[in-house]
């Protein structure tokens, strides 16, 4: 499997259970890419080959920003709709930060030297279950 290749327009909060948070961006981000919390205090794209990227994943992008110090939304739990061109979810499969920057991948795609940040489960086509663990361990 690969990457999710994940349509910008769309990604939304599935319900009103997601928790939704909001901040500030170090670089551009495009809704639906995995972010995390720069040492600043921003919102970047994070990357699994970077241990500390990917201990500091904080949600995926809801909004996309064009540049620094822009505000961005992300979900940091709850469900998500992702929706996908030429790629789906596979309900019950867990996914994880993929090697590549903002990107999302399926557990079995996980690979040496990243470090495996567990994102959530699909429950459906479009929707992953946020469920956020930044073990950040060395697979």
């Amino acid at each position: 499997m690969a990457d999710l290749n994940v349509t910008t327009s769309g990604v939304i909060a599935a319900n009103s259970n997601t928790v939704v948070s909001s901040g500030y961006s170090a670089a551009a981000i495009n809704a639906g890419q995995v972010v995390y919390l720069n040492s600043s205090q921003q919102l970047a794209p994070a990357q699994a080959s970077s241990s500390t990227q990917a201990a500091s994943v904080v949600g995926i992008a809801l909004d996309s920003a064009l540049g620094a110090n822009q505000l961005v939304t992300y979900a940091s739990a709850g469900d998500v709709v992702l929706p996908t061109s030429g790629t789906v979810l596979t309900n019950g499969i867990e996914y994880i930060l993929s090697a590549n920057a903002g990107a999302i991948a399926p557990s079995t795609d996980a690979a040496n030297p990243n470090f495996v940040t567990h994102l959530g489960l699909a429950v459906s086509p479009a929707v992953l279950r946020l469920n956020i663990m930044p073990v950040a361990a060395p697979r």
